[in-house]
């Protein structure tokens, strides 16, 4: 069943697909920034042993 937005149909979609893009993108982000900070991590702690 499909929610009858009347004529702000095309604004309201657009907004649910760049939310779900930000959030997207945000996750990517952050497992990127992840991934980065533990192989920095793991650099200095094989040097420091």
């Amino acid at each position: 069943m499909m929610v009858d937005f009347g004529k702000h149909t095309l604004h309201i979609w657009l907004s649910y697909g760049v939310t779900i893009g930000l959030l997207v993108a945000l996750a990517l982000v952050s497992l990127n920034q992840s991934r980065a900070a533990k192989k920095r991590l793991d650099e200095v702690e094989s040097k420091h042993g």
